[in-house]
């Protein structure tokens, strides 16, 4: 794994994050660290072991089965996307996305304009069936004035799929339109992913 470096943005220090399929997390690693072998400092592998088998013995064993496919991971996909800037229109926008995320994942999981009941859903990720997959909604450009139909569409989609992302590409919300946005969809259970 790479390490984090740490960039300077004013005065605010931001790190790289990466995805790490085993543990289901965004790493964001912010203390350096020193690999060794036994052989270097048997004194110390012997200690840190020794610590180690200790809680490992009393440790709670994880039943939970790995999801196929998580939020987490999904979201940590959709933000590392930089490539908006060429398109005009919300359509190019999600056929650009889309060809992204089918390098990022395998194709077979991944449906465009999938229908849900009486109408359709921008993209759809994941294994099926439909209920268990995510859905993602992309709006492009969108202003103050497409909170209402936003929000309105996805509370439809949350009716039948129980993962909802809604993706934002060279979003035009004023502050108060965006806080209005995030207050409604923190609502349903839906993240907004702006793409600048």
């Amino acid at each position: 794994m790479r390490s984090a470096v740490a960039h300077k943005i004013g005065t605010r220090p931001v790190q790289d994050e990466q995805y790490n399929d085993d543990l289901d997390l965004v790493l964001n690693v912010s203390q350096s660290a020193e690999e060794f072998d036994k052989d270097d400092d048997s004194v110390e592998s012997q200690r840190l072991s020794a610590l180690f088998e200790r809680d490992w013995a009393v440790a709670i064993p994880l039943e939970q089965n790995k999801p196929r496919f998580t939020r987490r991971k999904l979201r940590s996909i959709l933000e590392s996307y930089s490539g908006i800037r060429p398109a005009n229109s919300e359509r190019e926008f999600q056929l650009m996305l889309m060809g992204y995320l089918k390098r990022e994942i395998h194709p077979s999981i991944i449906d465009a304009e999938a229908p849900i009941v009486d109408t359709r859903i921008d993209l759809l990720v994941g294994p099926k069936p439909h209920a268990k997959r995510s859905g993602i909604e992309i709006k492009f450009k969108a202003a103050d004035k497409d909170v209402d139909a936003i929000v309105g569409k996805l509370r439809n989609y949350r009716q039948n799929v129980e993962d909802l992302v809604l993706v934002v590409g060279l979003p035009e919300f004023t502050p108060q339109g965006r806080s209005r946005l995030v207050a409604e969809l923190k609502t349903i259970d839906v993240p907004l992913i702006e793409l600048r």
